[in-house]
Protein backbone atom coordinates (compact mmCIF):
# COMPACT_ATOMS: atom_id res chain seq x y z
CA UNK A 1 0.00 0.00 0.00
CA UNK A 2 1.30 3.43 -0.90
CA UNK A 3 0.27 6.91 0.17
CA UNK A 4 0.96 10.32 -1.28
CA UNK A 5 -0.44 13.78 -0.71
CA UNK A 6 -0.17 17.35 -1.77
CA UNK A 7 -1.15 19.86 0.88
CA UNK A 8 -2.51 23.41 0.83
CA UNK A 9 -0.37 25.72 -1.25
CA UNK A 10 0.19 23.09 -3.92
CA UNK A 11 -0.94 24.79 -7.10
CA UNK A 12 -0.49 21.66 -9.19
CA UNK A 13 -3.98 20.50 -8.23
CA UNK A 14 -5.58 18.16 -5.75
CA UNK A 15 -4.75 20.19 -2.61
CA UNK A 16 -6.14 19.09 0.72
CA UNK A 17 -8.07 21.17 3.22
CA UNK A 18 -6.26 23.68 5.48
CA UNK A 19 -6.63 21.27 8.41
CA UNK A 20 -4.50 18.61 6.74
CA UNK A 21 -2.29 16.67 9.14
CA UNK A 22 0.62 14.39 8.39
CA UNK A 23 -1.70 11.49 9.12
CA UNK A 24 -4.16 12.79 6.57
CA UNK A 25 -1.37 13.32 4.09
CA UNK A 26 -0.13 9.81 4.75
CA UNK A 27 -3.48 8.26 4.01
CA UNK A 28 -4.53 10.58 1.22
CA UNK A 29 -4.13 7.78 -1.29
CA UNK A 30 -4.76 4.11 -1.14
CA UNK A 31 -3.55 0.99 -2.92
CA UNK A 32 -3.84 2.05 -6.57
CA UNK A 33 -1.31 2.29 -9.42
CA UNK A 34 -2.07 5.99 -9.87
CA UNK A 35 -2.94 7.61 -6.51
CA UNK A 36 -6.12 9.66 -6.24
CA UNK A 37 -6.89 12.29 -3.63
CA UNK A 38 -9.10 11.22 -0.75
CA UNK A 39 -10.45 13.47 2.02
CA UNK A 40 -8.18 14.20 5.01
CA UNK A 41 -8.35 11.87 7.97
CA UNK A 42 -9.47 13.06 11.35
CA UNK A 43 -7.08 10.97 13.47
CA UNK A 44 -3.49 9.73 13.06
CA UNK A 45 -4.72 6.29 14.06
CA UNK A 46 -6.50 6.15 10.70
CA UNK A 47 -3.23 5.17 9.00
CA UNK A 48 -3.44 1.66 7.55
CA UNK A 49 -1.30 -0.82 9.46
CA UNK A 50 -0.14 -2.26 6.11
CA UNK A 51 1.17 1.08 4.79
CA UNK A 52 4.53 0.53 3.05
CA UNK A 53 5.22 3.81 1.24
CA UNK A 54 4.39 7.43 1.98
CA UNK A 55 5.06 10.68 0.15
CA UNK A 56 4.31 14.02 1.76
CA UNK A 57 4.73 16.89 -0.71
CA UNK A 58 4.27 20.65 -0.38
CA UNK A 59 2.89 20.67 3.16
CA UNK A 60 4.50 23.77 4.69
CA UNK A 61 2.34 23.71 7.85
CA UNK A 62 3.03 20.14 8.96
CA UNK A 63 5.65 20.27 11.69
CA UNK A 64 5.71 16.68 12.97
CA UNK A 65 4.61 13.17 12.13
CA UNK A 66 2.18 10.92 13.94
CA UNK A 67 3.30 7.46 14.99
CA UNK A 68 3.83 5.52 11.79
CA UNK A 69 3.13 1.84 11.15
CA UNK A 70 6.08 -0.53 11.48
CA UNK A 71 5.25 -1.82 7.98
CA UNK A 72 6.46 1.49 6.46
CA UNK A 73 9.55 0.93 4.27
CA UNK A 74 9.77 4.13 2.19
CA UNK A 75 9.21 7.77 3.11
CA UNK A 76 9.58 10.76 0.81
CA UNK A 77 9.16 14.31 2.11
CA UNK A 78 9.51 17.30 -0.23
CA UNK A 79 8.81 21.01 0.17
CA UNK A 80 7.83 20.66 3.84
CA UNK A 81 10.35 22.89 5.67
CA UNK A 82 8.98 22.41 9.20
CA UNK A 83 8.69 18.66 8.76
CA UNK A 84 12.16 18.48 7.24
CA UNK A 85 13.56 20.13 10.37
CA UNK A 86 11.53 17.81 12.59
CA UNK A 87 12.97 14.74 10.82
CA UNK A 88 16.60 15.87 11.26
CA UNK A 89 19.06 13.24 12.54
CA UNK A 90 19.53 12.66 15.49
CA UNK A 91 17.56 15.22 17.50
CA UNK A 92 14.52 16.12 15.39
CA UNK A 93 11.17 15.60 17.10
CA UNK A 94 10.00 13.18 14.38
CA UNK A 95 13.32 11.38 13.89
CA UNK A 96 12.46 8.51 16.28
CA UNK A 97 9.28 7.96 14.26
CA UNK A 98 11.17 7.46 10.97
CA UNK A 99 14.48 6.01 12.16
CA UNK A 100 13.24 2.45 11.48
CA UNK A 101 12.29 3.22 7.86
CA UNK A 102 14.72 1.68 5.43
CA UNK A 103 14.48 4.22 2.59
CA UNK A 104 14.19 7.88 3.50
CA UNK A 105 14.38 10.86 1.17
CA UNK A 106 13.81 14.30 2.61
CA UNK A 107 14.27 17.27 0.29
Amino acid sequence: MAAAARCPGDHRGGGASPTTTAAAAAAAHSEQPEPRNLPPLSRPTDLPSSLQRISIVDCPNISSLPDLPSSLQHIYIRDCPLLKESCRVPDGESWPKIAHIRWKRID
